[in-house]
């Protein structure tokens, strides 16, 4: 079995490409030892440190290394400078290869389909496929923080979940990264997300978030997002792509409301017929603090099921990304 063979052709090497070319043939060497399961990889003129970056950004660029769980080095320096890594796998090398295959089989039937959209159909698609799967928790088990826990057992932490949309993104021909950061949502606690290419730009994407901010649908607060919009509630330190602009699900399909004229425009016409509406507004108006009372004041002269006998609406709300969910209640 060759583990090598269940690597995508068009794998998304970001870390990679930061590399000098010295440290690439370290991460080539290196990455070459692990897909044959070897029990010692030497690398000439490198240091520990060094070393232990590049399997950092190994493990970033390729979730299919899960069956790695740690490093252990050895360094000298005379005659030459070697160091010698020991790796220690999750797995005996036949179960890994299993686990591989097995995921493999399991995302054909979405990966296959999504190679015919665009970008931002194939993101959206994979954003929607794990939130509908992966329950969140079960940090202790094997899988949570890799890609097969939220692809093959439906579990997963941040990390796990971020390593499964770059591995399906990789299959499907979308450039993505991992971020590791942290997040005041989780006290400050790490976290980990993904950056997304598309047309030449690259936007901020926390699927982990987005999954938790509703429990009646699906949502895309953090789909997308800039530098500064993802900055309201995620920090890293990495030196990453710049993601100048948010341009996400809300602002594609016409649910991002400037001006208050189109928002109760949208309210008047859409209420008739929907039971759930879900828009975003502009970040300027979170200094508003009569926000979410002006709110209700509008829904309540505007809703067109508003003031039957027995009808009322709840108003949930993410003010760092100024998205606001309106749900009817019977």
């Amino acid at each position: 079995m060759d583990l090598s063979t269940y690597l995508p052709s068009c794998q998304d090497q970001y870390y990679y490409r930061t590399l000098s070319l010295e440290d690439r043939a370290i991460y080539d060497h290196m990455l070459s030892g692990f897909l044959a399961y070897s029990k010692k990889i030497v690398c000439r003129g490198a240091g520990p440190s060094q070393v232990q970056a590049i399997y950092g950004y190994l493990k970033m660029d390729y979730p299919e290394l899960f069956f790695i769980k740690a490093i252990s080095l050895v360094y000298s320096s005379f005659p030459i400078c070697l160091c010698q890594i020991t790796p220690v796998y999750r797995f005996p090398f036949s179960r890994t290869g299993d686990t591989l295959e097995l995921m493999a089989e399991k995302c054909q039937d979405l990966v296959d389909p999504l190679k015919s959209l665009d970008d931002f159909q194939k993101e959206k698609a994979i954003h929607d496929f794990l939130i509908r799967i992966v329950k969140y928790g079960n940090s202790q088990a094997d899988y949570s923080h890799e890609a097969p826990g939220a692809i093959l057992y439906g579990i997963g932490v941040c990390e796990g979940i971020a390593k499964a949309f770059k591995y399906l993104a990789d299959r499907s021909g979308l450039d993505s990264l991992l971020v590791f950061g942290k997040s005041k949502e989780e006290n400050d606690e790490n976290h980990a997300w993904n950056l997304v290419g598309l047309d030449g730009a690259y936007y901020q994407l926390d699927v982990t978030f987005d999954r938790t901010v509703s429990e009646t649908c699906i949502r895309y607060d953090y789909f997308n997002l800039s530098d500064r919009d993802m900055a309201a509630s995620h920090f890293w330190n990495e030196s990453l792509p710049d993601c100048p602009i948010t341009f996400g699900v809300y602002e594609k399909s016409g649910l991002f409301f400037r001006h208050g004229g189109d928002l109760t425009d949208y309210i008047r016409k859409n209420s008739r017929r929907e039971n759930r509406i879900v828009f975003k507004l502009p970040q300027v108006l979170s200094q508003d603090r009569n926000l979410v009372s002006s709110l209700h004041q509008l829904l309540e002269k505007n809703l067109q099921w508003w003031g039957r006998q027995g009808l009322r609406y709840t108003l949930s709300y993410n003010l760092d990304q100024m998205v606001f969910q309106i749900d009817r209640e019977v």
